[in-house]
């Protein structure tokens, strides 16, 4: 962890400039998926949680701890980028890093990434199979969800997952997934949701809101 928040601190490691985040997102909305991985004889169990812990104006502070880190990372989102738009466009505007309940570190957020060739480029040629079904009343984490399932093989038989995804879910929406390789498998469910939850980090006399008395002051002077 101390290895990894220093990465951060020095520019080393950057922070993803984009995160999936659902709509009217609100502080306290909490998602926490538990991934077991199986690759032979070794089997590893870790779990990812994704909350909401701020809103202010157009702007929501997420917070996200990985299990097998042992840090935490905190995300301002423009709300107002959505859709596609948000791997496009990028829709992280500052970022810190941090351990849970100490004040967070600033850390530098990754470019956007843009593809070979522009908006114009060709996709790479399908070597896939994908089908999709709708689901009703799927229980998991104590509530019923609707939404699509989705399934993926590769036409050489090497891979194949499926993922279920509610209509109504939080972040990117995913209750479970389910993948298959010719090493082993891994499968990933959402156990708990919660619309409560509490800071992560420390965040006292941090502002989020983007300053803009500079250009106010700007078009004062230009006025006069």
């Amino acid at each position: 962890a101390e290895m990894m928040l220093k990465m951060y601190a020095e520019g080393e490691m950057k922070v993803m400039y984009a995160v999936a985040l659902h709509a009217n997102p609100k502080a306290g909305q909490l998602w926490k998926t538990t991934t077991i991985s199986k690759f032979g004889d070794y089997e590893q169990k870790a779990s990812e949680l994704w909350q909401v812990s701020k809103v202010e104006g157009k702007q929501a502070l997420v917070e996200n701890r990985n299990s097998s880190y042992g840090i935490i990372i905190a995300y301002l989102v423009d709300t107002t980028v959505t859709g596609d738009e948000i791997w496009k466009k990028g829709n992280v505007r500052k970022a810190w890093v941090g351990k849970k309940s100490e004040a967070p570190k600033e850390a530098e957020v990754m470019e956007v990434y843009k593809p070979e060739g522009g908006e114009e480029a060709q996709p790479p040629e399908k070597n896939y199979a994908e089908t999709s079904e709708a689901f009703k009343d799927l229980e998991i984490a104590g509530r019923k969800w609707s939404g699509k399932k989705t399934t993926m093989k590769m036409n050489d038989g090497s891979f194949e997952n499926t993922i279920w995804t509610a209509e109504n879910g939080w972040f990117s929406g995913v209750l479970k997934m389910d993948y298959k390789m010719e090493s082993g498998t891994m499968t990933q469910e959402l156990t708990r949701v919660s619309s409560s939850a509490k800071p992560l980090l420390k965040w006292d006399g941090i502002k989020f809101e983007e300053e803009k008395k500079e250009e106010k002051k700007e078009g004062e002077k230009e006025g006069s």
